[in-house]
């Protein structure tokens, strides 16, 4: 596992130098910000709210990459034992996106002409301070380190032809409706300890975000 770790890190550095050396060339940036809710199963099911800033660099829409910090909270649902898992989590990354399918830009005033497919791959180092609740008490408390990878597909959201190419702020935009798939790669991050638990070493996560990012 720590050295299928240390070859994703790798790649994903050699891609950032790369598209770093065109974007110098080219000087194409942009910011995003993305809302995001996650559901996860980690011996409780635990449902969070997020929300992601990035910079990155874009090459004509094909490539993007970016760093990025999440915030994220949230907590398990009701079960019968009573037990609640509560938590808030800082996650430095990086995110890509590069296009499959559609036009780079907008050349046609049909809206469906506009539509754009995408693959997403995100890394996320977190940091997650949890807290375990028994009949609301607080009977635990711990900060999880983890390591986490998002992959999945984006569609681009059309403003419309006429909205894009009438309104500056809207020409500079985009907006992408992400739905990722996560792979944490922790034993436990509800923190029960449970020796009767039988926990998997990678726990698996849905995300559904909404990607909204400017060009500069």
């Amino acid at each position: 596992m720590r050295k299928l770790v240390l070859i994703i890190l790798i790649s994903l550095l050699l891609n950032i130098l790369s598209i770093h050396i065109q974007a110098q060339n080219n000087k194409q940036y942009f910011i995003s910000l993305a809302p995001a809710y996650e559901v996860l199963y980690s011996q409780l099911e635990i449902r969070a709210e997020s929300f992601s800033f990035g910079v990155g660099l874009f090459n004509q829409y094909k490539f993007h990459i970016s760093g990025n910090v999440n915030y994220t909270f949230g907590k398990s649902l009701p079960e019968t034992n009573l037990r609640t898992v509560k938590f808030h989590r800082i996650s430095p990354g990086i995110k890509m996106k590069w296009l499959l399918l559609g036009d780079n830009r907008y050349k046609s005033d049909k809206y469906f002409d506009n539509l754009r497919l995408c693959l997403d791959f995100a890394s996320h180092y977190n940091f997650a301070f949890t807290e375990l609740y028994r009949e609301d008490m607080l009977t635990n408390e711990k900060l999880v380190p983890y390591l986490s990878v998002d992959l999945g597909f984006s569609l681009l959201i059309p403003y419309g032809y006429v909205a894009k190419n009438t309104i500056h702020f809207l020409n500079h935009s985009d907006l992408y409706l992400e739905i990722l798939g996560s792979a944490i790669i922790n034993t436990d991050i509800s923190i029960l300890n449970s020796t009767g638990s039988s926990i998997d070493q990678v726990t698996t996560a849905g995300k559904l975000a909404l990607n909204w990012m400017y060009y500069f």
